[in-house]
């Protein structure tokens, strides 16, 4: 069995942009407006997803991307997280190909996380913390991760999970 993976806690200011969005009603006053497929330019297969995005975060970088109970999100301050993420990953050894594990409930933040993951050249394995331990442990055996990422309050399920203090 490989060496465990490291695991790195999310700083809470890592998320401050989406902290601080406006998650009641409609955006700073602003009347939100669905993004057409047909206003979006064709995609090309040559293409890589983080490309296609920050092609979408200049077109529509102040509209919201993603809204959810909790959370509010603009494509800019999306982007802006996902980049923090991937400089971190970058920064901590990771490589185009290396696999990040990702235990985070299913929501804004988790999408940055896997969009950061991507940025930085790696492969994501999202790691449910509501899964049963055995499963998580199942799961990092099987993908191997370099890191896993988490925020502070899953770093015990983490570590559970077979990571280890970064």
């Amino acid at each position: 069995m490989p060496d465990p993976a490291k695991v790195i806690w999310i700083p809470d200011n890592l998320w401050e942009p989406l902290l601080s969005a406006n998650i009641t009603g409609q955006p700073d006053g602003m009347q939100e407006r669905a993004i057409e497929i047909a206003d979006c330019d064709p995609l090309s297969v040559d293409q890589a997803l983080q490309d296609i995005f920050e092609d979408v975060v200049r077109k529509y970088g102040g509209r919201i991307a993603l809204r959810s109970d909790t959370w509010t999100a603009t494509y800019d301050e999306l982007n802006g997280t996902a980049n923090r993420l991937a400089h971190a990953l970058v920064a901590r050894g990771c490589r185009k190909g290396d696999r990040v594990g990702i235990v985070m409930e299913h929501d804004t933040p988790q999408v940055a996380a896997l969009l950061g993951a991507i940025k930085a050249g790696c492969v994501a394995t999202v790691l449910n913390p509501a899964y049963p331990i055995i499963r998580l442990r199942q799961l990092v055996k099987d993908s191997e991760p370099a890191l896993i990422v988490c925020e502070r309050h899953n770093r015990s399920i983490a570590a559970e999970a077979g990571a280890r203090s970064a």
